[in-house]
C-alpha cells in the first residue's frame, strides 16, 4: 500500500532534519587546524545523498497532492449563470499560492500571472437580430481584497470565440512591508457583461501572501501539479544600492592593500617591486578586502530551517535583505551569499550566488567577460582564512557537480540585464 500523505509528509520533515544536521556539522565546523581546511570526503558524500533522499521526498509528496480545481466554472458549478442564461461559459483559474511578495512585481504577467481567466461565448442569449453579428462586450476584474489594485480588461467577443485572460493586480508597496508571516486574504474575481449590465460571476477565494523576507525557490502550480523555478528571483534580494551596503565599502576599501575598490577598471596595477599585477589577482584582492571587513565586522553563521508552506507547494526559506545582515551580524548561507553578492556589485564587480539542494556559495567572474568564476564559503567568515573559505567553496562546487551534478550558478549581470530583476530596494 502506497504511504498517505501524512506519512510522506513526516517523512520530508524527517529527512529535512537530518539534512539540516549535516549542513550544521558541515558549514558550521570550528576553525580547522593548520592547513586542515578539507571536508572529509563522506561527509560530502553523506549530505548528498541526503540532500537526494529529500529532494525524491518532495517529489513525492507534490505527485500524491491533487491538482487543485479551478476556483471558477460555469460549466461544472451550476450555481453560477452559465451558457444557458447569458451565454458565457467561464473558468477562473489561481496560477500560484502561496504568493511571493518580495518579487512578485517582477514577475512576467504573460509568463507567471497570478490568475488566468477564460471567457467563451457560445450562446446568443440577447436575441440579437437576423443578419447582425452577436456580439458580447465583456469586463474581467481580478485584486486582493486590501492589498491590491485592481487589475482590468475589456474584450468584445464574437460567437464561439474564446479569449484568456492574465491578470496580476499590482500589490500595494506600503501594505507588502507589514506582511512578516504568511498572511491569508481574499481574491476577489468579477466576469461582467457590459451589455445587460449583468454580473456574470462575482467569487472570491483564499489566497496566501509570504512574508517580504520569504525567499521562494520553488513553487507549484496548483492547476498543473508542475513545479516552477524561481530561483533567479534571488537576484532581487542582492540590493547594491542599499545605503548600508554602500557605507560598508568604506570598511572593505581599509581593507585593501592599496586602499582602493576599482571593480575591473584597473588593467595595469603594479605591485611594489613595479612588476604588473596579473589581472585576476587584482579582482580577489578586492573580495579578499570585503571578506576580511566582514570578518571584522563579526558576521556569524547561524543556521536556518528551510521554510515550509502547509500544503507542500512552495519550498523556500527566511532570508535576510544585506542591511539586516549587516546590523544583526548574522547570516545563513544563502543571508551571506546574498549580502557578499551586493558588495560585489556594488563594488562594480560580477558576482553570481550558486545553489543546489539546500545550500549556496558566492562566485564571482575572475575578470569581466572571462567566463571563469571563483567560489567563496560565506559562512566560514568568522572563523576561517580567506584561502581556506575559498578553497571549501571550490571544493563544494566539485563536489555538487561531481556526485549531484545539481549547481546551479546564478549569474547576477545576466538575471539584471536578461531577465530584467532588478534588486528589491
Amino acid at each position: 500500500m502506497p504511504p498517505t500523505l501524512p506519512e510522506l509528509r513526516q517523512t520530508m520533515y524527517d529527512l529535512l532534519q537530518d539534512v539540516n544536521g549535516l549542513r550544521r556539522e558541515i558549514y558550521a565546523m570550528p576553525t580547522p587546524g593548520s592547513g586542515a581546511h578539507a571536508i572529509p570526503q563522506d561527509r560530502w558524500e553523506a549530505l548528498v545523498q541526503a540532500e537526494k533522499k529529500l529532494a525524491d521526498a518532495e517529489k513525492d509528496l507534490a505527485a500524491a497532492e491533487e491538482p487543485a480545481d479551478p476556483i471558477i466554472s460555469t460549466k461544472k458549478d451550476s450555481l453560477f449563470l452559465g451558457m444557458d442564461s447569458t451565454g458565457l461559459e467561464v473558468t477562473v483559474n489561481l496560477t500560484m499560492s502561496p504568493v511571493p511578495t518580495s518579487f512578485y512585481h517582477l514577475l512576467e504577467k504573460n509568463q507567471d500571472p497570478l490568475v488566468i481567466c477564460t471567457v467563451q461565448f457560445l450562446k446568443d442569449t440577447h436575441n440579437t437580430p437576423a443578419g447582425v453579428t452577436p456580439i458580447r462586450r465583456v469586463r474581467v476584474t481580478s485584486f486582493i481584497e486590501g492589498y491590491s489594485a485592481r487589475a482590468v480588461d475589456t474584450v468584445e467577443l464574437k460567437l464561439n470565440q474564446k479569449k484568456e485572460f492574465r491578470q496580476s493586480p499590482t500589490l500595494f508597496p506600503r501594505r507588502m512591508r507589514k506582511i512578516r508571516e504568511l498572511t491569508s486574504a481574499t481574491l476577489n474575481v468579477m466576469v461582467e457583461d457590459l451589455d445587460t449590465h449583468r454580473v456574470e460571476i462575482h467569487k472570491t477565494s483564499p489566497v496566501r501572501l509570504l512574508a517580504r523576507q520569504a525567499a521562494l525557490l520553488e513553487v507549484k502550480n496548483p492547476q498543473t501539479g508542475q513545479s516552477v523555478d524561481l530561483k533567479p528571483y534571488l537576484a532581487a534580494f542582492v540590493t547594491p544600492n542599499d545605503k548600508r551596503v554602500l557605507t560598508f565599502l568604506n570598511a572593505a576599501v581599509e581593507k585593501h592593500p592599496r586602499r582602493h575598490l576599482v571593480g575591473y577598471n584597473n588593467l595595469s596595477e603594479r605591485d611594489a617591486s613595479g612588476n604588473v599585477i596579473p589581472k585576476n589577482d587584482i579582482v580577489t584582492s578586492q573580495v579578499q578586502a570585503i571578506y576580511e571587513a566582514l570578518q571584522a565586522a563579526g558576521i556569524t553563521y547561524v543556521d536556518s530551517i528551510v521554510y515550509f508552506n502547509p500544503d507542500s507547494s512552495a519550498t523556500g526559506q527566511r532570508l535576510r535583505l544585506p542591511r539586516e545582515s549587516l546590523r544583526a551580524k548574522q547570516a545563513n548561507c544563502l543571508d551571506g551569499a546574498v549580502l557578499f553578492a551586493s558588495l560585489l556589485e556594488a563594488a562594480s564587480l560580477s558576482p553570481a550566488i550558486a545553489i543546489a539542494f539546500g545550500h549556496a556559495v558566492v562566485g564571482w567572474e575572475t575578470w569581466r567577460g572571462s567566463g571563469e568564476w571563483s567560489y567563496l564559503e560565506t559562512t566560514w567568515i568568522k572563523d576561517h582564512p580567506f584561502t581556506e573559505a575559498c578553497k571549501c567553496a571550490e571544493e563544494w562546487v566539485t563536489q555538487m557537480a561531481l556526485l549531484a551534478g545539481e549547481a546551479k550558478r546564478l549569474e547576477i549581470r545576466s538575471l539584471r540585464t536578461v531577465n530584467k530583476i532588478t534588486p528589491i530596494e
